[in-house]
């Protein structure tokens, strides 16, 4: 199955490669300056004292700013996640995802959470500068989802390790397969997300993704994997209000 899900997406990455050398081709001077040149010092101060201008009293500087892509993903690990392969599903999406992600210099980074009692506890699964191991499948797989569901709990915890990316466009991302009585403050989630330079969306493992941030939905790790480099496309290009 991982195969089939790297496989797949193979034409959506070359999509967003093109996408990713479009937008750093555009990328303009973000920043420009002067420094002061001390070896000219001595020699412009006497030129100035007899109001001659010497022109390279100061060496001009410009710097230009990398654009990259960013994303993180926290998954859903409620007990139901265990029912019909789900969590096999999502095994295998990270695996894929960050596949291109490595191949395509995206940083990115994945965790699960779980919410037990009062209290949400959250996993780093993939770290940020850990390159991808498909043996990383199985060891996912053998994490057993227990628990029930908080999306504001996800949402925060995709939140909180997209800001940090080392990049310019930054995309959080959560899946759940369920519903809880605090999605109706997802929105106000949102609003925080954007003024921490985040975008945030939320995916529905099946029919669940009415009501999520920019919400989408699908039935396996292909299609999710498919509508996760679908929303960094357009992100990248702009096309992302919120």
């Amino acid at each position: 199955m991982l195969a089939a899900v790297k496989k797949n997406l193979l034409k959506k990455g070359s999509q967003l490669r093109r996408v990713l050398e479009d937008e750093q081709a555009q990328n303009v001077t973000s920043r420009q300056g002067v420094t002061l040149n001390s070896r000219k010092m001595v020699q412009g101060l006497i030129k100035h004292r007899v109001g001659v201008h010497e022109k390279d009293l100061f060496n001009r500087k410009k710097q230009v700013q990398r654009v990259r892509a960013g994303f993180s993903i926290t998954l859903d690990h409620s007990a139901s996640m265990k029912d019909y392969g789900r969590w096999a599903q999502v095994a295998y999406l990270l695996g894929g995802i960050h596949s291109l992600a490595d191949k395509l210099d995206i940083a990115s980074r994945s965790g699960v959470c779980r919410f037990v009692g009062n209290n949400a506890i959250c996993y780093e699964a993939v770290e940020e500068k850990m390159a991808w191991k498909d043996s990383y499948v199985s060891q996912i797989m053998g994490f057993r989802p227990a628990g029930g569901t908080n999306l504001v709990a996800y949402a925060n915890a995709a939140i909180d390790m997209a800001s940090t990316l080392d990049a310019t466009h930054k995309v959080a991302f959560f899946l759940t397969d369920g519903d809880c009585s605090n999605k109706p403050y997802l929105e106000s989630v949102r609003m925080q997300a954007l003024s921490r330079g985040v975008h945030l969306v939320g995916i529905g493992l099946g029919n669940c993704g009415n009501g999520l941030p920019n919400g989408m939905q699908g039935d396996d790790a292909i299609e999710i994997s498919e509508i996760m480099v679908d929303s960094l496309i357009k992100i990248m290009k702009g096309q992302y209000n919120g």
